[in-house]
């Protein structure tokens, strides 16, 4: 009625309301067409009223067959009482006329939406939040405040790690250059690497994912692959770098040595509210030579468990091949990185040697790796100026990593056309995402011969 300005007495107690139509009251002219030429068929004009819609639990008041007025319909291929006088409807959801009868009056229609919402929620007078508070405001709407936390992981770097530790590298690599620039980007990374003897464990802390992932690199197995470890010290040292309200990512294929520590880990943890999980791959397989050496193993393999228990943590039991995918569940549990997935495709080796990237106003980290490579400068990633990326500034990293994945993370671009350009022409698997203000949700749907969308569930 008022375009794109909100009806404000609506729904606030006390508010005497406009006239409204009285169920008798035609408001809507019946109309020859059902899906176009419906833009002028109110009747009624400073009254309120509303469309009917078959199928939701109401049925429009019938009139006589060949009834030149009637009760407006909702309209649209999904409401069949568009079919009845008065015919065609109301509805401004879409711009597209055969979706939506006053398609024409869809931008003012949101525009007056979006204003009654914000005044619903935070009107200084009338608005929910001054009602309810903050506290259970935000309970509500699921609202959390994300406190400055630390993005801690405690590795297991002895000899028998050897055949998991390029995958547990690859893995923390992935997941740091997500938070990169990102809302959820921690206040700083820690790094703690366990071993035996105590000699040779050792922990970082860095306000930089780019140091991190520098350090992560780095690492390699030391040692002999004897069993266990001393991972308790290793998770003490991570939570003592740890900000509070932070979880412990610990990856290790063996059990604890150190169980004596545990008491003082549920000491730690407590007081900085820390919670411990762990990603094991496996456990200690020595011979046992007496009754009290076994004993000591039965004990020791449930420490993970233990200490998971005592500070709100999880244990998951892997393997190196599915590491990643473990984690990916881990970290949508204690620290989301909203990612979407823009493009997954191999680029075989007989296709152009460049590749566009297309990049819109929502991302604001574009992250690409490249599944095969041998060299960080055997791809480059091109500007639509035909300037090419140095990853010489911290909103843009190229890492190469022992599983020959090329990863590119980089920040803050433009909208625009980019360009990936191989400088071999090998076959490549590529996989792009994003971190992105929109969250993308959809569905397949067909329409059926009277005009309704329905959904296709289950393999089209």
């Amino acid at each position: 009625m008022y375009g794109p300005k909100p009806y404000l007495d609506f729904g606030i107690k006390g508010k005497q309301l406009m006239e409204i139509a009285t169920q008798e009251e035609d408001t809507c002219i019946d109309v020859q067409h059902i899906n176009k030429g419906c833009k002028d068929n109110m009747l009624v004009e400073n009254k309120l009223t509303s469309g009917y819609h078959h199928g939701r639990g109401n049925v429009k008041p019938p009139r006589s067959r060949g009834s030149k007025t009637g009760k407006c319909s909702h309209g649209g291929p999904a409401d069949t009482s568009r079919r009845l006088p008065a015919k065609c409807g109301i509805n401004k959801d879409t711009t597209i006329e055969r979706l939506s009868p006053h398609y024409h009056l869809h931008d003012e229609a949101y525009l007056a939406a979006v204003a009654a919402t914000k005044h619903f929620l935070i009107d200084k007078d009338t608005g929910i939040l001054q009602h309810l508070g903050n506290e259970l405001f935000d309970l509500l709407f699921h609202i959390k405040q994300r406190r400055k936390v630390s993005l801690s992981f405690a590795v297991d770097y002895s000899g028998s790690m050897a055949s998991e530790i390029a995958a547990t590298k690859n893995t923390i690599i992935e997941l740091v250059t997500s938070t990169l620039g990102s809302d959820n980007e921690p206040a700083n990374y820690v790094l703690s690497l366990f071993n035996d003897p105590a000699s040779l464990n050792k922990a970082y802390v860095f306000s930089s994912g780019t140091e991190m992932i520098q350090a992560i690199s780095n690492v390699s197995v030391h040692g002999g692959g004897d069993c266990p470890e001393l991972a308790a010290a290793g998770i003490l040292n991570a939570i003592e770098l740890s900000l509070p309200d932070s979880t412990i990512i610990v990856f290790t294929d063996a059990d604890a040595k150190d169980v004596n520590l545990k008491p003082e880990i549920e000491t730690k943890a407590a007081l900085k509210q820390i919670k411990v999980t762990t990603l094991k791959t496996g456990l200690c397989r020595r011979r046992k030579r007496n009754a009290d050496s076994a004993y000591r193993y039965r004990r020791d393999t449930t420490f993970f468990e233990s200490v998971a228990a005592i500070t709100g943590g999880k244990v998951y039991d892997t393997n190196k091949t599915d590491i990643g995918n473990v984690l990916d569940e881990v970290i949508k549990e204690v620290f989301p990185t909203s990612e979407v997935l823009l493009e997954y495709f191999t680029w075989k080796s007989e296709e152009n040697q460049t590749r566009a990237v297309f990049v819109d106003k929502s991302m604001q980290i574009l992250k690409i790796v490249i599944k095969g490579a041998t060299r960080r400068e055997e791809i480059d990633f091109e500007y639509p100026n035909g300037t090419r990326e140095t990853f010489s500034t911290p909103t843009a990293t190229r890492i190469l990593t022992d599983k020959n994945d090329l990863i590119m993370s980089i920040q803050k671009l433009s909208p625009g056309m980019y360009y990936l350009r191989r400088t071999k022409m090998l076959s490549y698997k590529v996989n792009m995402t994003a971190q992105s203000s929109i969250e993308v949700d959809g569905e397949i749907i067909e329409e059926n011969v009277n005009g309704s969308s329905l959904s296709v569930e289950g393999s089209p």
